[in-house]
């Protein structure tokens, strides 16, 4: 329960942020796309021996409202894979989830108006699409084949960059960032293997913004 009071109070901050804006101050709205790379992992306890990095991809929408001077309002529709690599002596295995994820975002940034710095902070919730894997091993363990408890999953995200905007060809962005789930894949009672088997991955991006209203 103290996962979901946190989610719902990082919830209230970006909304309480749009809240705040002056809307009188020359406000930007950009709508864009972004796609790039991740790296994801999960983080397990009892913990796992043998467990890396899964390469993977990620692809979607973006819109940003900004109605202050260095602060804005940031929502996106991603495809983003997830899940986790092992590798051991007898056997490799691998676990791939897709999720449509939809964060929700305080846009900070600093400097000119040219090249920006920025800052992206705020919660995320993911919607399992369909899940793959690699054959499991002869002696199989138990998050070779645990079920997903839940296909809704929710965490926090954090991501910095720089954003350069050009006078007719949009603004373009690189970032990268971390989003670590807060919630549990697998079924976490005392009965069961895990007690927590959460997502966790790093992504770097590129974008492609335009806007539409000043």
């Amino acid at each position: 329960m103290r996962h979901i009071y946190f989610l719902c109070l990082l919830l209230l901050l970006p909304l309480s942020t749009e809240a705040q804006l002056n809307y009188n101050t020359g406000a930007e709205t950009v709508f864009g796309g972004r796609a790039g790379a991740t790296l994801s992992s999960v983080s397990f306890f009892p913990s796992v021996e043998a467990t890396g990095w899964l390469p993977g991809v990620e692809a979607g929408v973006m819109f940003r409202y900004c109605g202050e001077k260095y602060l804005a309002f940031q929502m996106e529709a991603n495809f983003m894979q997830r899940g986790w690599h092992e590798q051991d002596s007898g056997y490799i295995f691998s676990r791939q989830f897709n999720y449509l994820q939809l964060p929700l975002l305080t846009h900070l940034f600093i400097g000119k108006k040219s090249v920006r710095w920025f800052l992206n902070l705020g919660p995320n919730i993911g919607i399992l699409l369909s899940e793959s894997s690699t054959p499991v091993p002869n002696e199989p363990q138990a998050q070779h084949t645990e079920p997903v408890k839940s296909r809704f999953d929710y965490g926090i995200g954090a991501g910095t960059g720089i954003e350069i905007h050009t006078k007719r060809a949009g603004i373009y962005q690189l970032e990268g960032r971390y989003t670590i789930g807060l919630g549990n894949l697998f079924a976490s009672t005392v009965a069961n293997s895990f007690r927590r088997s959460a997502n966790r991955n790093f992504s770097l991006t590129v974008a492609v913004l335009f806007p539409v209203k000043k």
